[in-house]
């Protein structure tokens, strides 16, 4: 594993507090399933660019993936869905020149996000 994957996979989960957090597995089997506040959990990395949103992810405990290249219009839909799927969400990216005008409104959805 990378730094730059280590470092993604590493601080979302410093974002959360080890209290709210719950791991099954299901059916016996090697997944895990990572509940916070009764809600899974969805980890997002971002890189923010003056176009676009590039986004890694982790559902519960699993793989980290990538979702890919959108908009910022696409990526704020994309947002809107997953929290309508009853997804808690932690993220985290480097405001850079981009500053914190999307840390906010990821604040204001509820989402967790590390700067």
């Amino acid at each position: 594993m990378s730094r730059q994957q280590a470092a993604l996979a590493a601080k979302p989960a410093a974002l959360m507090n080890n209290n709210e957090i719950e791991i099954r597995r299901e059916n016996g089997s090697n997944q895990a399933r990572v509940e916070q506040d009764g809600k899974r959990v969805l980890k997002l990395g971002l890189d923010l660019h003056y176009r676009q949103v590039t986004v890694a992810l982790q559902e519960d405990a699993g793989q980290i993936k990538v979702a890919g290249k959108m908009s910022h219009e696409v990526f704020a839909g994309w947002i809107g869905k997953k929290l309508n799927q009853g997804w808690s969400i932690c993220s985290c990216y480097e405001a850079g020149a981009s500053g914190y005008w999307l840390h906010r409104e990821l604040e204001g959805l509820g989402i967790k996000n590390l700067v």
